[in-house]
């Protein structure tokens, strides 16, 4: 990923990547950090420059290089990524709001500072600019009614923590694998089906 200018080599294999692309779908886009996005899109612009007449200062206002459809997935209610900050992280340290990871970089030299903060506010604004045209799902539509795995996240997500309950902790456990070779859920074949009730 790119964010300054690449060699012919890098070039090269940009313009293969990005060139006759006509869909881009980033999947899981809550957890992203924003530095990610900006070299994406950065990377996006640099495959797509020639072909598509673009212009490297510009690049924050097209998108991925113009790609014709772009969409991004993504559920801002679900747990955070472990080594990293998110893009609605990076939105709330323009807020009062005490969030415990907003980036601020205070052991980084200020140069080095500097280039991250940039980079995070392009990541942000390449999704402010993506996010203009909002479908908002309320609700679950990932698990089955009772399905246990939902009423854990829920647990997971509570500020502070929530114990969870035995009957929920022995649900879960019949769920889990033993690891033993000999289970047929360890097997290459093997084919989750739905069970019956």
């Amino acid at each position: 990923m790119h964010t300054g200018k690449p060699n012919d080599k890098q070039m090269k294999k940009l313009v293969a990547i990005w060139t006759l692309l006509i869909f881009f779908l980033a999947d899981e886009v809550s957890l992203v950090d924003p530095q990610l996005l900006a070299k994406m899109n950065s990377s996006a612009g640099w495959g797509r420059l020639k072909a598509f007449n673009l212009n490297p200062s510009d690049f924050g206002k097209h998108t991925f290089g113009n790609v014709l459809l772009q969409l991004l997935l993504g559920d801002f209610m679900q747990l955070n990524p472990v080594l990293s900050h998110t893009l609605i992280e990076t939105f709330l340290q323009y807020t009062d709001l005490v969030v415990p990871r907003v980036p601020t970089y205070e052991k980084d030299a200020p140069e080095v500072r500097e280039r991250k903060e940039k980079m995070d506010n392009e990541g942000y604004k390449i999704f402010d600019a993506l996010a203009q045209n909002v479908v908002l799902f309320r609700g679950s539509y990932r698990f089955k009614p009772g399905d246990p795995l939902a009423e854990l996240l829920t647990i997971m997500r509570t500020p502070g923590g929530a114990p969870v309950p035995p009957e929920l902790r022995k649900k879960i456990e019949a769920r889990c694998t033993n690891g033993s070779l000999m289970e047929k859920r360890n097997k290459v074949d093997y084919v989750l089906k739905d069970r019956q009730h």
